[in-house]
């Protein structure tokens, strides 16, 4: 790290940067371990209950029985949906925090060695920036995300009454 690790807040505290840096540090990992599996886990809920509804179709099962699986697969993806929600919403807080860490960090660096910028910033602190830049990306369009997440039990539960009513 660069010898100007300690600065003045603007409360008078004297604050050490490094602690800054493994925090960011912290919220990029995080980031990443949230963001790789939430489309896997989506696909594969989807995947797995479409597969468990053809199997229940096709097996026949008397209608009240095919009934009370179908309705406990919509149920369960209502619980998949608003659990991938849950890690969603947590990814946004998690990318929140760090983003504000990552503007300070990123300011304090341009306001304490101006011209110097490149020559002192070691190539750990650049890499780690530009890391937790990559890591804050979603892994699909947010939009996108929330459309399939809201998708996925409504099928479920549509194809559940279907049967009920229509079968």
């Amino acid at each position: 790290m660069n010898s100007a690790n300690y600065f003045l807040t603007k409360d008078g505290v004297i604050s050490k940067l490094d602690s800054y840096w493994d925090q960011l540090r912290e919220h990029s990992a995080r980031l990443d371990s949230l963001s790789k599996p939430m489309l896997r886990k989506l696909f594969n809920s989807f995947i797995g209950s479409v597969l468990i509804i053809i199997t229940l179709v096709w097996l026949n099962f008397e209608k009240e029985v095919t009934m009370i699986l179908l309705s406990l697969t919509a149920l369960g993806s209502v619980s998949i949906s608003t659990s991938q929600l849950l890690v969603y919403l947590e990814f946004l807080a998690t990318r929140k925090r760090g983003l504000i860490l990552h503007d300070e960090l990123n300011t304090e660096l341009e306001c304490s060695y101006d011209d110097e910028f490149d020559e002192d910033i070691s190539v750990e602190e650049r890499i780690l920036l530009s890391n937790f830049q990559l890591s804050c990306e979603p892994p699909m369009h947010p939009g996108l995300y929330l459309i399939l997440l809201t998708i996925y039990p409504i099928l479920n539960i549509a194809f559940a009454l279907s049967y009920y009513f229509y079968l």
